[in-house]
Parts: structure tokens; sequence; C-alpha cells
């Protein structure tokens, strides 16, 4: 079931063939790293049509700061998607944390759960500018990535960066989840937003 999901290797190969310097950073948004064509255009719209097949498992999630509808993948019967998408991205985590020598540092053996989130356009949802590593409980973060699943004009922006990324059917941002990356999930206007997204624990 899951195979029709996900990209061929390829893909991911053509990504890894790019040579870097290693441990090179110069600004706070060489850390924000985003890569193209992780999943093909068929694998995401396969995933927005297995959330939208599963609204009676869906959440809703509204509070002052984030407004959205999401889906635990790893709560459901698609948990071996979310398997084997985590499985299929470790080659580029991987290539990430050499880059910025994060691997020297921090043993990567531990996910958070796989969610899909979908933000209404012309509408209240969005995610107003915060920290993924804000308390106790979500301070096991070091890294954080974003798959989006459709193109739409909801940009995750970095304010105090004065950073913007458009999202692109396919493409995966990652970034560290500390107080110097404040960012907000802007308010789709032209689509719908689907974005499927996970972190990387401390254990």
């Amino acid at each position: 079931m899951v195979d029709r999901f996900l990209g061929k290797k390829e893909v991911m190969s053509s990504i890894l063939s790019r040579g870097y310097q290693k441990g090179v950073c110069m600004r706070l948004t060489d850390l924000i790293k985003i890569y193209d064509n992780v999943l093909s255009k068929d694998s995401c719209n396969n995933i927005i049509g297995e959330f939208e097949a599963r609204k009676e498992l869906v959440d809703h999630h509204h509070n002052d700061v984030y407004k959205f509808d999401q889906l635990n993948l790893n709560q459901t019967d698609l948990k071996p998607l979310a398997t084997i998408f985590i499985r299929q991205i470790i080659p580029l985590i991987k290539y990430y944390s050499a880059e910025f020598n994060v691997d020297r540092f921090i043993k990567m053996n531990a996910f958070e759960d796989v969610r899909i989130k979908k933000y209404l356009k012309n509408s209240d949802y969005q995610f107003k500018t915060h920290i993924d590593s804000a308390d106790k409980e979500s301070a096991v973060r070091y890294l954080v990535f974003i798959l989006y699943l459709n193109d739409n004009n909801g940009n995750t922006f970095f304010p105090t960066l004065d950073y913007s990324c458009r999202p692109k059917q396919g493409s995966m941002i990652l970034f560290p989840p500390f107080w110097m990356y404040p960012h907000s999930g802007v308010i789709p206007t032209d689509n719908d937003k689907y974005i499927m997204m996970s972190a990387l624990h401390h254990t």
C-alpha cells in the first residue's frame, strides 16, 4: 500500500550528490535548508487523498496561537506510511547533520510522530509566530522538518531573520527549533495548505 506514496530513490540520490562545505555557517539562515523533490507530486497528492479520506480521525486544534486540522499517522492505519517516510528521508537528515556537524554531538535515534496538518485558505487557519522548542515537553526537539504536500502561498516566515519559504509541492524545509528561529505559518489565500511534519528528539 505505502509504496505508491513515496518517490523513487533516484530523487534522493540527486539531492545527496550535491556538494557542501562541512561546518561552514556564517548566518542563522544558513541552518535553514530547503530541499526540492523529496517526494513526487503523485506521492503528495496520494497522501492528501488519504488525509481527506479519514476525516473522522482528524483532530481540530485551536487556541490563541494556532488553528489547524491534524492527522497523526502513527496513531492510525497509516503508521506504515509514517515509518517508510522517515526511513526514506534519513539519508537527507544525515546529509544535513554532517554538513553542520550535528552528528558529531547528537546521535540520531528518535523521531516524533509524523503528522499531516491542513490550513484552510482565506480563513483564520494559521500558526502565529512561535518556536518549536518552548517548554519542558518540546525541549526534546533539536531539528524540525516540514514536507510541503501542495503548492500554496501560506509561507513559512521567520520574522527576525526576514526569511520566507513558499510551500512547493514535494519540497522539505529543515531548521533548528530554538529561540533563534521564531517562525509563523502564514494564512494561505490561493489553496488550502497541506504539510507533513516531524522532528528529531534527544534521548
